[in-house]
């Protein structure tokens, strides 16, 4: 028997030409052992001597600063979207088969008290489009990556927020595009309000926060879950309640006050009291809104609480809380303490140095 290296050379010059029986084996191995035992007492170390543990994060050194690493790594995401365009474009094909789909149900909206419901229906329906598109986009953005992400950060080749921000405003020019397109179909194939020309900017405003909020949902899922399949699944249990209590379904004044907490945290709810505020304010196609008295009033009808730039604004705020709070459970996903070193016991049995 010959002991042998990947490239068939001998290990020991000295046995070439020689067949070593299992015993002979055996026996050389135990010398290789004892005599690195001994040069590793000699150092002075003793493995009986409990190790403590330590995190990965305390004594964290970093070649570059922030803006070096968010830079690098937005620049490495928007080349690797440009690489793989598919994700794209079904995002685009998504937004213009469902504005597709809504011009035709919803066209010629009316002028008489029916045209009412007919633009609560598609307004909301706009909503829930956009949000619904854009977490299903986001919903796998960690999930692919997570094995990457970790190696790296346990590299400390970047901190967590450096890449948060650089994966996820990445696809900034993508959100703004895809958004604008479903938008630009509906409003104008319905024939939404065009009384004053700022109308259309600011339902297009909403639609980019509308989107960059449900991105940030998607995002949460995809750093909270490890799965994709488990998180695809867990989009309806999450955002049915928030759709909801948008406004559409239920008067806002029929809400129980314990569902007061997630009223208030659904993005669904403000994005409809937003394009429903600009699509009813200075109305000119409605007839009982422009007889002299009016016969209808919409807004009352909804018992909003939130004027429109308002509901606008914690929009916002919602999509940007929801994607700190992600940055916050990346960092304690990257960070786990780990067990070093193992401790002898003296029943022979070993235990990690880390107790639970």
């Amino acid at each position: 028997m010959r002991i042998t290296n990947e490239d068939d050379i001998l290990m020991n010059p000295e046995n070439q030409g020689k067949e070593l029986t299992a015993e002979e084996i055996e026996d050389q191995f135990s010398k290789r052992v004892t005599t690195l035992t001994e040069a590793y007492k000699l150092q002075g170390n003793d493995s009986t001597i409990p190790i403590e543990t330590t995190k990965i994060a305390e004594g964290r050194v970093f070649q570059t600063n922030f803006w070096t690493q968010f830079t690098l790594l937005f620049y490495r995401s928007l080349l690797n979207s440009f690489r793989s365009p598919m994700e794209y474009r079904m995002k685009i094909f998504q937004a213009l088969f469902l504005s597709i789909t809504s011009v035709i149900v919803f066209q010629n909206l009316g002028a008489e008290v029916s045209g009412i419901q007919n633009r609560n229906g598609v307004l909301f329906l706009l909503c829930v489009g956009l949000i619904f598109g854009a977490l299903q986009g986001a919903i796998g953005t960690f999930s692919t990556e997570r094995a990457l992400f970790l190696r790296e950060r346990l590299n400390k080749q970047y901190t967590v927020s450096a890449y948060f921000w650089g994966r996820s405003l990445s696809d900034i020019p993508f959100h703004i595009i895809t958004p604008m397109i479903e938008l630009s179909i509906i409003y104008f194939g319905t024939g939404l309000s065009t009384s004053l020309p700022e109308k259309y900017w600011i339902a297009a405003l909403t639609a980019i926060t509308c989107y960059f909020t449900g991105t940030s949902y998607g995002l949460f899922l995809s750093v909270a879950i490890p799965k994709q399949e488990v998180a695809t699944a867990l989009v309806p249990v999450v955002m049915i309640p928030l759709m909801a209590f948008g406004g559409f379904f239920v008067n806002q004044n029929k809400i129980p006050v314990f569902f007061y907490p997630i009223q208030y945290i659904s993005p669904f709810k403000y994005a409809y009291q937003v394009l429903t505020q600009n699509e009813f304010t200075d109305n000119t196609t409605l007839k009982c809104l422009i007889s002299n008295p009016p016969t209808c009033n919409p807004l009352a009808d909804h018992n909003f609480r939130e004027g429109m730039w308002l509901s606008l604004i914690l929009l916002f705020v919602i999509g940007l809380a929801v994607r700190i709070f992600s940055v916050i459970l990346m960092y304690k996903i990257s960070t786990p303490t780990r067990v070093k070193m193992m401790i002898p016991q003296q029943n022979g049995k070993q235990k990690p140095a880390l107790q639970p």
